[in-house]
């Protein structure tokens, strides 16, 4: 192109006919590229992740080239931050279906979709604003909260653990972070089995209201068949 610097009529008429090629060239690799974007679904496609991370880099590539010619000073970089801000909407939903997974005991399928985002957010490498990684690492870390012990300390019997114990032991070998909830949640009911059967022992055995010992008992339908002899 600067080759093409018109110094008289011939040349110019060149130069302005490789500056409209370029400037179509550019606005059709924007329009793939945001088109790209736009078709990513909440289940992050790789292969698209790829193709936008390529038009970007070649977008940078001939940055210096496009604006020097075509007079549009910082419009590379914010056409780059305009996909970028339309990536991590698609990412931060992603991640926020993979919060519900945890709060409802699917582990499994959030394991395999929090690895799926790890892959998609070092394919876009730079191109990855921070705070998606700040919440990926959120996010598995969101196991060790309260969220998961919490729900036992005063709603056993609305959420009975049977089933979050065969959820988390399927991925108890693997992932250690459940290893370690798994054995927290254990002592918390157990704990709470104790602190009630204390509390039904302080109550005359015959007296058919005890709270407590109504609790306990019901409480125990719904204990974990591995924590059956622990009661005892």
């Amino acid at each position: 192109m600067t080759a093409l610097r018109p110094s008289n009529k011939i040349e110019k008429h060149f130069y302005e006919k490789a500056k409209r090629s370029l400037s179509i060239g550019l606005n059709q690799l924007k329009e793939d590229t945001r088109g790209s974007t736009l078709v990513v679904t909440h289940h992050l496609e790789k292969e698209q992740i790829k193709l936008i991370v390529e038009n970007l880099k070649r977008l940078e590539k001939n940055k210096f080239v496009i604006e020097k010619h075509l007079n549009t000073s910082h419009a590379i970089d914010e056409f780059i931050e305009e996909m970028k801000k339309s990536i991590e909407t698609k990412i931060k939903y992603f991640l926020n279906r993979i919060k519900a997974l945890i709060i409802n005991y699917n582990f499994s399928e959030a394991d395999e979709k929090i690895d799926s985002v790890i892959v998609v957010r070092n394919l876009l490498g730079k191109y990855c604003i921070k705070d998606i990684s700040d919440q990926i690492e959120n996010l598995q870390n969101y196991e060790k909260t309260v969220v998961i012990i919490t729900r036992y300390d005063s709603e056993y019997m609305l959420n009975p653990p049977k089933k979050s114990f065969e959820k988390l032991a399927n991925v108890n070998s693997t992932n250690q972070i459940y290893s370690e909830v798994l054995d927290k949640l254990r002592k918390l009911i157990l704990e709470n089995f104790r602190n009630e059967l204390e509390r039904a022992k302080t109550k005359q055995t015959i007296d058919i209201t005890n709270e407590h010992m109504r609790r306990f008992e019901s409480a125990v339908k719904y204990l974990p068949e591995s924590m059956e002899n622990a009661r005892e």
